[in-house]
């Protein structure tokens, strides 16, 4: 996985810095639509019981949508 990092520019604006090696990439960013720029959900947790059939336990994790950064890369805009 190639590091990443969130900027915030001086207007609010948010831009995804992705280095590959010595190539650093800027893409504009908005806020995760699932975590709500968080970067951690709340989802269900399958328990086993063998007994009782088992249940559902809540757990906190990491937003698979952002990967945990709270910001996905903005959708580009299609010219016609």
């Amino acid at each position: 996985m190639m590091p990443k990092a969130i900027v915030f520019d001086r207007d609010g604006t948010a831009t995804i810095r992705t280095w590959y090696g010595a190539l650093v990439v800027n893409e504009p960013a908005i806020a995760c639509e699932k975590c709500h720029g968080t970067g951690t959900i709340e989802y269900d947790e399958p328990i086993p019981d063998y007994h009782n059939g088992g249940y559902l336990r809540c757990t906190e994790g990491e937003c698979f949508e952002c990967g945990g950064y709270g910001y996905v890369p903005a959708p580009e805009d299609e010219e016609e």
